[in-house]
């Protein structure tokens, strides 16, 4: 707990935002909670990846430091490095040996000599590369020109002997594959053309009813009004009852 409340006074934490979460794009202080009354950060402008983005840049300027003290260290022990001082080995002189004697040194065997060598990283890294390049060998061979009517050699890294005959299996594909639009477009209007009339006859139909249907209530509704007015006018009758029972 000691060390959370450290944490949330420590000012320099909430330096740090993401610009993505919500308190990100708070712009003004709540003026209620316990920090706006001591002039720090509000907390609820307080990003919520405030402490992590701090702790990466303090493990990051902490490398940093160590790798340039490092090698302020490795420079400073190069300079005061005494050079070494060359050692004068006396020749010895080389015996011969009798005929028929058998070098000892030559005989001996260690383990190094049947132990397989592993291999290093550097040794590792350059035959993966050859394997990469033994793989993606390209072909060689000469292809055929795809298209039928042709009979020459295809031009490497292409599927054809000349631009020529790209174009003329492309046309012919057109004209298999899509047979209907190429006659529309060579020929007619396009179907976006038509289908714009289409819809634009559409809703002048529309139009059309919505204007009639507009004058018939307008219609009505004048009728309506004339008739209120007759009834605003006239004044009702007097009709007297007669009683069936007086003789």
């Amino acid at each position: 707990m000691a060390s959370s409340a450290k944490e949330d006074d420590n000012e320099e934490i909430w330096k740090e935002r993401c610009y993505d979460c919500i308190r990100c794009s708070v712009k003004e202080d709540c003026k209620l909670c316990s920090a706006c009354s001591t002039n720090k950060t509000c907390e609820q402008r307080r990003c919520f990846a405030a402490k992590k983005l701090y702790n990466e840049k303090v493990r990051r300027l902490a490398n940093e430091n160590m790798k340039q003290i490092m090698a302020k260290t490795a420079a400073r022990e190069a300079e005061t490095a005494a050079p070494p001082r060359p050692v004068d080995v006396p020749e010895r002189k080389k015996r011969g040996r009798r005929k028929g004697s058998v070098n000892v040194a030559s005989k001996k065997i260690s383990e190094r000599d049947y132990a397989a060598a592993r291999p290093t990283r550097q040794h590792s890294a350059d035959l993966r590369r050859k394997r990469a390049q033994l793989n993606a060998v390209p072909d060689k061979q000469p292809r055929h020109c795809l298209n039928p009517d042709c009979i020459h050699e295809a031009r490497m890294d292409s599927k054809y002997c000349s631009d020529e005959c790209g174009r003329v299996l492309a046309r012919m594909r057109l004209i298999e594959v899509l047979p209907a639009r190429c006659q529309e477009y060579f020929s007619g209007p396009h179907s976006r053309v038509q289908q714009f009339q289409r819809k634009q006859e559409s809703l002048d139909r529309e139009m059309l009813t919505l204007t009639n249907s507009e004058k018939s209530m307008i219609q009505f509704l004048e009728k309506l009004h004339e008739f209120v007015e007759k009834l605003a006018i006239c004044t009702p009758e007097m009709i007297e009852e007669r009683d069936d029972d007086v003789m």
